[in-house]
């Protein structure tokens, strides 16, 4: 029953990220069954600027801090997302993401995700024209 509570719980998480808010239930649990949940300590770096991306962490518990070439640039805290346009455009992580405090995360590995997307054509339909939606946006702000 606890391993159904967690799995319903991790669907809930996922459904509440933007990214992943147009998935249906279906795609929702499989991508909920390739999440680890973790806990790491303060200090843990999650993600290094100019790194590849190799996942994305959503927050269930926790704080992190975003820096920009050595710049914070954002706090996140619980239900926040980071990482999750590398995974999506394969480009370099564009931030250091850090934790700030001991925090219990939701991890996507880009593998995982990689096959998710090849598995269900229409997941990945969704995924980009979240991305392609947030690119253009952040294009409007930009000029």
């Amino acid at each position: 029953m606890a391993l159904l509570k967690r799995q319903s719980h991790k669907i809930d998480v996922l459904a509440s990220v933007p990214l992943f808010g147009t998935l249906s239930k279906k795609e929702l649990t499989t991508l909920a069954r390739l999440c680890d949940e973790i806990t790491v300590a303060e200090g843990t770096i999650l993600m290094k600027q100019g790194d590849r991306a190799v996942q994305s962490v959503i927050i269930l518990k926790g704080a992190c801090a975003v820096r920009r070439n050595g710049r914070k640039i954002a706090d996140l805290g619980k239900g926040d997302i980071a990482g999750e346009m590398g995974l999506v455009t394969d480009q370099p992580c564009n931030a250091t993401v850090k934790t700030t405090k001991e925090s219990t995360l939701l991890v996507l590995t880009g593998g995982a995700f990689s096959d998710a997307m090849a598995q269900m054509p229409s997941m990945a339909s969704k995924v980009l024209k979240v991305v392609a939606t947030r690119l253009a946006e952040n294009d409007r702000r930009a000029t």
